[in-house]
């Protein structure tokens, strides 16, 4: 199996067979994989700490950040999970750095709820539709919670990147979101 198919893989038929070996981490790390993204369409709720405590527990001990995916494409019902569905697993893992994406506009006040009394969650900026949400998300997050998220392949690049660079924020701010935040998690120097 391939690294990126590994990490796409979470539902309870597979879960077992991702927690193998110290070789499978080493296998990942030599392929450049450097985190584990957890997808909502695979039939479970991320509430159910205890049905993802192997694989969180494995990215906890290889200090693996996990993206968390709130939808597979945005404003449709299909696979859709509520931002609050989250918050197990950040209050259960604090030393594991979360990155939730999908929230949208009109989630920002739950997130904001759900994720800013958690220093362990960061926010992927792919889904939020506007240069104002980035303005209003460093006041309510800080840009150190938050990373670039381009949305690939659904969205294009330069949508993410244009919100980012029309915010009204400092320079500062801005270089956390567009590299220096993920920097820290990712190990990429």
């Amino acid at each position: 199996r391939s690294c990126p198919r590994m990490t796409r893989r979470c539902s309870r038929r597979r879960l077992g067979g991702l927690i193998e070996t110290t070789r499978i981490h080493q296998r990942c790390r030599d392929a450049g994989l450097v985190g584990l993204r957890l997808s909502t369409h695979h039939g479970y709720s991320y509430s159910d700490t205890a049905l993802l405590a192997p694989i969180i527990g494995r990215a906890a001990e290889y200090a693996w950040p996990v993206w968390v995916s709130l939808c597979v494409v945005q404003n449709t019902p299909h696979g859709r999970q509520p931002v609050t569905s989250v918050g197990p697993l950040l209050d259960a893992w604090p030393e594991v750095p979360f990155i939730v994406t999908g929230v949208s506009y009109t989630d920002r006040l739950e997130a904001m709820r759900t994720l800013a009394p958690r220093p362990n969650a960061l926010m992927d900026l792919a889904t939020m539709q506007s240069a104002f949400c980035v303005d209003r998300l460093c006041d309510d997050l800080g840009a150190g919670r938050l990373v670039l998220g381009t949305g690939f392949a659904v969205n294009c690049h330069s949508v993410t990147l244009e919100k980012v660079m029309r915010a009204e924020i400092s320079e500062a701010d801005r270089a956390a979101i567009l590299s220096g935040t993920i920097r820290k998690f990712v190990e990429l120097g």
